[in-house]
């Protein structure tokens, strides 16, 4: 599904939204919407061209939301897949670390690297050695703090 793509993104979970009858089909209460499942460029076509908001999954329960550029008269843009793993990859970061992001909503990479160095002391409560050791992770996956993600949503 390299090809496919959002004109933005979602920070809804698929698992949080309301289960309907249909497995594939979950509604989102903040838009009002269903968002359809799609595993493959050919769903992901004929729900772009239905203007439908969709979740993309890219391998086990990992996905990602929002709403192809199609459907919004946008242009698109890709987002690198690491993005969207979930911090929990960051094995190498104290576990009080990574509770800290989790309880200010940071459950994915790309909510990381959208900050900036202040505010990640700002909210983690963090020191100088932790920040440096996040950024040091971050470089390692080739990422820094305070990267431009058009679209990305939290």
């Amino acid at each position: 599904m390299s090809n496919c793509k959002l004109s933005f993104v979602c920070s809804q979970q698929w698992t949080e939204l309301k289960k309907g009858d249909d497995s594939s089909v979950r509604y989102c209460e903040s838009c009002e919407t269903d968002v359809f499942a799609v595993y493959d460029s050919t769903e992901f076509e004929l729900h772009r061209a239905q203007g439908h908001c969709v979740a993309m999954f890219l391998g086990g329960d990992l996905c990602t939301m929002g709403m192809p550029d199609v459907a919004l008269g946008g242009e698109g843009f890709e987002l690198d897949p690491i993005l969207f793993r979930p911090i929990s990859e960051f094995d190498e970061l104290p576990l009080r670390m990574l509770s800290a992001m989790h309880g200010h909503g940071l459950s994915r990479i790309g909510d990381i690297v959208c900050l900036t160095e202040m505010r990640v002391l700002e909210l983690l409560q963090s020191s100088h050695s932790d920040l440096s050791l996040l950024k040091d992770v971050l470089a390692g996956r080739g990422l820094t703090l305070g990267m431009q993600l058009d679209g990305w949503a939290r």
